[in-house]
């Protein structure tokens, strides 16, 4: 099934020896050939609230994720590894909020001097585009573009960025990469460089915009808005007004400069 071509799937998840795995995943399949395949919606993603199991389908595949039992169940309808990303990417999301141990944000990351920037906001806000423009003026690199894993929230190590195991829009790698995160910014369009301190409860509410909780239960949701107070108690989560230049990383530094 996972031929050399395409072991790299199961290995980007995979844990390391003698290391307790926060999920176990069993893989069955069809007989329908990789012609067949096609990437597909999710059609469904939903809870049973009193199992708390999440179940997922699409075209290609059907999955559970049993929460209590830190299992997930995965159905494809072909020998399809690549298939795989998707609900190996869900069980990632779900299973770090349930334990406690990682936020996933709908938010860019870059890494600029060994520390981690996370930027996050609404839609069209730029999440790509700070990170596009830190790249492009050789600012710092691009750790993700859509998705990024903020973990370390059950330890006393200090929270990191880490990218996920799968590619994104632009085709960006999925090279595995952490990073000590410095700071989080909500983004806000503007005609001049600035950053805003903003108070615990509106960090948490931003943090909790970003999140990617995948479906609105309340187990998540209470789950996600302690995890993000954690998080917003840890790291400075601030908004950036900005201007579509790399210039905001000057007022990036002087915020730190000024110590404010």
């Amino acid at each position: 099934f996972l031929d050399d071509a395409h072991s790299d799937v199961l290995g980007r998840f995979s844990v390391a020896p003698d290391t307790q795995p926060d999920f176990v995943v069993d893989i069955s399949w069809g007989d329908l050939p990789l012609a067949d395949w096609h990437t597909s919606e999710v059609r469904r993603f939903e809870m049973d609230a009193d199992r708390l199991v999440v179940r997922m389908e699409a075209d290609e595949l059907t999955a559970s994720f049993d929460i209590p039992r830190r299992c997930v169940e995965v159905h494809l309808a072909g020998a399809w590894p690549r298939a795989l990303v998707a609900p190996l990417t869900r069980a990632s999301q779900l299973f770090g909020l349930t334990t406690g141990k990682a936020l996933h944000l709908h938010a860019s990351a870059v890494e600029r001097d060994g520390w981690a920037y996370i930027f996050m906001g609404h839609s069209e806000a730029g999440k790509s585009t700070v990170a596009f423009l830190s790249r492009d003026a050789g600012v710092g690199r691009i750790m993700r573009e859509e998705m990024t894993a903020v973990g370390d929230l059950s330890s006393d190590e200090p929270p990191a960025a880490h990218t996920l195991p799968s590619t994104e829009k632009n085709r960006l790698p999925a090279e595995p990469a952490a990073a000590p995160l410095r700071a989080i910014y909500w983004l806000v369009q503007a005609e001049a460089d600035s950053v805003q301190t903003v108070d615990l409860p509106q960090q948490v509410r931003h943090l909790c915009s970003a999140a990617s909780i995948g479906i609105r239960h309340r187990t998540l949701t209470v789950a996600a808005i302690e995890l993000a107070e954690r998080l917003a108690r840890r790291v400075p989560v601030k908004e950036l007004r900005f201007r579509p230049t790399p210039d905001f990383w000057q007022a990036i530094d002087y915020d730190f400069e000024s110590g404010v």
